[in-house]
């Protein structure tokens, strides 16, 4: 059985103010707005805010790396610092694959230009964020543009924790640890946003992902995963069905 409306929004909410404690400097830490989007969406490039993280050299028994080791560590940790472009890259086709044939609408990638700099004040507080989205949505033209910005990445290697052959239980999922993958535990803070071209926010949340980074897995595939984790999230509050669009917003109106 589908569940109601109510019900719906309801468990977007609790799912969306996770976010809250982690986007103190969002005014409001989350946005929706049950309107129905369809037609051509803008995709914006992921908007990296953060420094790439540093190479960890430490060791589960406290002793030095051999010179192999610490260049797989180093190439995990590029390949951490690439994680966000391929987030953005792997999002449209995550959104589409989850929204399914009820959602008639297309993606299109976009660029950034002077507009990257006034998003980056805008999270940043320097400007206000929903007046910076909107202008650069109403910009694109389109139906709407697909934000997402990046507001830190935090990268682990499991090998730290214990000896190779053993299972690391992580927040992901149980993880084999093992030198010559170098699994890393890859957090990663991101914002997004649905912003409708003629002058909505409707969707807005930051919120924390993670991910296992590996030599099996690569920077495609666990941007990939992470796509698909943002996705599933985001297509809970993505308006598709016109009863939502009429339903919601009454919903709206009386909180």
């Amino acid at each position: 059985m589908r569940p109601s409306v109510a019900t719906a929004l309801c468990m977007s909410v609790l799912t969306l103010v996770s976010g809250a404690a982690r986007a103190e400097e969002i005014k409001s830490s989350w946005a929706f707005e049950a309107r129905a989007t369809h037609g051509e969406v803008w995709v914006m490039p992921t908007l990296v805010l953060h420094e790439d993280p540093e190479v960890n050299l430490d060791s589960f028994l406290g002793m030095g790396l051999c010179l192999q080791r610490r260049t797989i560590r180093q190439r995990r940790t590029d390949q951490a610092a690439a994680l966000p472009g391929a987030v953005g890259l792997a999002l449209p086709g995550a959104v589409n694959g989850e929204l399914g044939l009820k959602w008639k609408g297309q993606f299109r990638h976009g660029r950034w230009g002077r507009a990257a700099e006034k998003l980056r004040g805008a999270v940043e507080g320097k400007r206000d964020l929903d007046e910076t989205l909107l202008a650069i949505a109403e910009q694109n033209g389109g139906e709407a543009t697909l934000f997402t910005w990046t507001h830190a990445l935090g990268a682990h290697p499991l090998t730290q924790d214990s000896f190779p052959g053993e299972l690391v239980n992580t927040s992901w999922g149980p993880v084999m640890v093992d030198h010559a993958e170098e699994p890393y535990l890859v957090s990663l803070q991101m914002g997004i946003a649905l912003v409708a071209a003629d002058g909505e926010v409707l969707i807005r949340y930051v919120d924390v992902y993670e991910t296992v980074l590996s030599g099996q897995s690569g920077v495609d595939g666990a941007g990939e995963d992470l796509a698909r984790s943002m996705a599933q999230e985001v297509v809970k509050v993505w308006a598709i069905e016109p009863e939502l669009e009429v339903h919601g917003s009454l919903l709206a109106q009386r909180q």
